[in-house]
């Protein structure tokens, strides 16, 4: 992965952990299940997504980085996916915060590079 490859990588991911965020507490506002369901999947997506490239061998993060994305995407997956129980309003606000936490310290960790 190139950097500048990188740079986007982790810009794409920054806003979907972002739009997501923002889906998962509309959704939730809105008291509209079928809208949470679809943020919850959309949320263990991008998080997949991240354990296989940002957390990946080659990703331009520091390996303590990777690793606490990588623990992060193993939470996220156990909060959002197979849930006999609906999620508590803590556990989505969990979700919520964490999103955003982490999509400002991506844009914010990783320096575009010049080129870009």
């Amino acid at each position: 992965m190139t950097e500048q490859n990188g740079y986007m990588a982790i810009k794409d991911v920054a806003g979907g952990l972002t739009k997501i965020a923002i889906a998962l507490s509309s959704a939730h506002q809105d008291g509209n299940q079928e809208d949470l369901d679809a943020a919850l999947q959309a949320n263990v997506w991008v998080w997949t997504g991240i354990k296989t490239t940002l957390a990946g061998e080659g990703s331009p993060l520091p390996q303590e980085v990777r690793d606490n994305l990588r623990q992060l995407s193993q939470f996220v997956t156990r909060t959002c996916a197979g849930r006999k129980d609906p999620l508590t309003e803590e556990d989505l606000m969990t979700l919520v915060n964490t999103n955003l936490q982490i999509s400002e310290g991506l844009l914010e960790g990783f320096e575009r590079p010049e080129s870009a």
